[in-house]
């Protein structure tokens, strides 16, 4: 069986999005990768994790988390923290999602990704 990997950015955005592709593949194990460095407090990005653990158990989808990197996502986007939503800022930080789950693709084996930001 081929398998998914679904960025997750948090529980909210992503309940719709994951029952989509189980349905658009549904010979397709999805797995969810939680990451999303740019939550802060620590304390908040604790509490979305967990949420979204929750919302991949519910929907019976394997549930994955690397770790907070808060500081390399600062690094990268914090010169275009004036600039405004859906700015250069936002491009910067899909495509750091992006990048990261593509890499844990490869660790993993899995041959497709897609993000609940691109829903």
């Amino acid at each position: 069986m081929s398998k998914i990997l679904v960025h997750i950015c948090c529980s909210v955005d992503s309940i719709y999005s994951i029952k989509r592709v189980k349905e658009l593949f549904p010979n397709s194990e999805v797995v969810g990768l939680f990451y999303n460095p740019n939550i802060h407090p620590y304390s908040e990005y604790t509490l979305r994790k967990i949420d979204t653990e929750y919302i991949c158990k519910i929907n019976d989808i394997q549930f994955l988390d690397v770790e907070y990197d808060f500081e390399n996502w600062y690094v990268k986007t914090s010169q275009f923290a004036e600039l405004p939503e859906k700015s250069d800022r936002c491009i910067i930080c899909h495509d750091n999602v992006i990048e990261r789950t593509a890499i844990e693709a490869k660790k993993l084996g899995i041959n497709a990704i897609t993000t609940t930001l691109y829903m």
